[in-house]
């Protein structure tokens, strides 16, 4: 259970259920305390007692972000992913732990989306908000940094360029794409600035390379909600082939998995287009690519059932049947709602894959399957 409280409250929920000192309280009169101040927290609470918490408060236009605390391994990645799906940004916070070294604390914020004392904060560069932080934590004794989220930072296209590989392949006819296996974002040079201007070719890695970075990272908070809905769509398939049931007990965990598609593929045009010009709205050979994996997943699980070569080829022609079925309800799904799943996610301007995620949980929890 997550619940929101006070600083003062968390401080004397702990006192009263925890043994020793409450792990984020600061030294009396802190320089931060000026400029920094917690004074709300989000408290994962377990056993009655608070496991972990993420402490906030809000500044101008800021959501500022500290002290954080985890009793129990795993918890404060979920908890932050909760926070990030129920506040505003752009977030700042000072990065800096007592418990391990602060360069490998900043490498947790940079792999959860923070920028680490960026350079270029366009309008923000003289934000007093920013500045308060530079002063404080520019050559900390103990190597403590700042770090921002959420802003529209000013990146050359090579910062943005994060392809981990390149190919070369005229009859591929994308430019590029996140290969879930591998965890890898690849490029396909011959679909790349075809036109031969330097600026098209500067223009379609950044493109490829910010929609792909979406996928990739909304792949790592959402698998275990595809997880979930591979399951259920394998358990009712084998139910189908063995029990003859109706086909349309997929139909529930189907159109659920259309709207994460959407959901996914909305992220992912919208990041692209925050990075290029202009929004073009595709879905249709992504989502069935993603698709064709699933049930190839699917299909393995199934046939891992099966006792003998008769049995093997009977099954198989009710998977390829029940796949197709599968396969055209969910399009159908994704087809119909995709356009009004971009004008939803556009709607907010702080647009995080944590707060994408949240909603394709909730997805899950309302889908009654």
């Amino acid at each position: 259970m997550i619940e929101e409280m006070t600083k003062e409250e968390l401080v004397s929920f702990w006192e009263k259920t925890q043994s020793g000192s409450f792990p984020a309280n600061r030294s009396k009169n802190s320089p931060l305390d000026s400029f920094y101040p917690i004074t709300n927290y989000f408290v994962k609470v377990e056993d009655n007692k608070p496991i972990a918490g993420i402490g906030y408060s809000n500044k101008g236009e800021f959501t500022l972000y500290g002290g954080v605390f985890s009793t129990k391994r795993g918890e404060y990645s979920k908890l932050d992913d909760y926070f990030m799906s129920n506040t505003t940004g752009p977030y700042i916070a000072g990065v800096s732990s007592s418990t391990i070294p602060n360069e490998q604390w900043a490498s947790v914020f940079r792999k959860r989306g923070w920028d680490i004392e960026p350079e270029n904060l366009g309008k923000y560069n003289n934000n007093p908000i920013i500045l308060d932080f530079k002063r404080y934590y520019s050559n900390h004794p103990k190597g403590a940094k700042w770090a921002v989220k959420g802003l529209p930072l000013q990146k050359s296209w090579f910062n943005i360029l994060k392809i981990d590989e390149t190919y070369y392949n005229p009859d591929d006819r994308g430019a590029g794409g996140y290969n879930p296996r591998t965890g890898k974002v690849e490029l396909n040079l011959a679909q790349i600035g075809k036109d031969g201007k330097e600026e098209t070719y500067i223009s379609d890695i950044i493109r490829v390379a910010s929609h792909e970075y979406a996928h990739k990272e909304l792949a790592r908070l959402l698998q275990p909600v595809y997880d979930e809905l591979e399951s259920e769509i394998a358990k009712r398939m084998f139910s189908i082939i063995r029990k003859g049931d109706n086909k349309s007990i997929l139909d529930s965990p189907l159109t659920a998995l259309a709207e994460i598609i959407s959901l996914d593929e909305a992220f992912a045009y919208i990041s692209e287009s925050r990075a290029a010009d202009g929004l073009f709205v595709g879905v249709e050979n992504s989502a069935s690519d993603y698709l064709a994996g699933t049930f190839v997943n699917i299909s393995r699980f199934i046939f891992a059932q099966t006792t003998s070569q008769e049995d093997y080829n009977n099954v198989r022609q009710k998977m390829v049947e029940l796949a197709n079925y599968a396969k055209n309800h969910t399009m159908r799904i994704v087809r119909e709602i995709h356009q009004k799943t971009v004008d939803f996610l556009l709607r907010d301007k702080n647009l995080t894959p944590q707060k994408v995620a949240g909603l394709a949980e909730k997805k899950i929890q309302g889908g009654n399957f």
